[in-house]
């Protein structure tokens, strides 16, 4: 099986199109571009802050102009690791995917799900009837220091609003006056898709 026949299809393409990046950590400046790019070409609101961190913003659904956004967080880099044999460079060259029984594995080197997965589902969002959904998208996952280490708060609020005002701490907390709804998709667990909350509630979905 091709991975372009996995359902969600259009989820699939799109982490098979984020995996030919290489995005190692502290080296996002590539993907970050490219999401951008993704945004105009698809004439969606872009902010891309000079880390690299990026929100893109989707107009809400006709009936749904007055329900709080939904913030679609993950983190763009990958864990960069390979076999002794492998003779890619992961910092310039991009991943080889492949379906095997029941699992999508890249050929030599680890597979970048974490947390490659929340950027294609964020890619597919604002399908149906919905609020205005918010992909923030931030640097670093997984090394030096915590997921979103090096957050701007000017990447993730009204221009001109004070760093004091925003309720921001390190890795981007919000304030409650902001009235902003995050799902965070960057957990793990083998065999279920598992989201987080902005109080770090954990819910599991296991496919079927």
């Amino acid at each position: 099986m091709e991975i372009s026949q996995l359902e969600p299809r259009a989820v699939f393409r799109f982490f098979e199109e984020i995996s030919r990046i290489p995005r190692p950590s502290y080296q996002e400046r590539a993907i970050s571009d490219y999401l951008a790019a993704f945004a105009g070409k698809r004439g969606l609101f872009c902010r891309q802050d000079a880390l690299g961190n990026i929100i893109i913003v989707k107009d809400a659904s006709p009936g749904y102009e007055e329900e709080p956004p939904i913030i679609l967080q993950g983190h763009m880099d990958m864990v960069c690791e390979k076999e002794p044999d492998c003779a890619k460079d992961m910092e310039t060259e991009g991943l080889d995917l492949f379906v095997e029984g029941d699992f999508v594995k890249a050929r030599g080197t680890t597979l970048g799900g974490d947390d490659g997965i929340a950027v294609a589902y964020a890619g597919n969002s604002g399908r149906g009837g919905h609020s205005p959904p918010e992909a923030g998208i931030c640097l670093h996952g997984v090394r030096g220091g915590g997921h979103g280490r090096g957050h701007s708060p000017g990447c993730f609020l009204p221009e001109g609003t004070a760093a004091s005002e925003s309720g921001l701490r390190g890795g981007g907390k919000l304030s409650g006056g902001l009235r902003r709804r995050m799902h965070s998709a960057d957990h793990i667990a083998a065999g279920k898709y598992t989201g987080g909350g902005e109080r770090n509630r954990r819910e599991q979905w296991r496919r079927r």
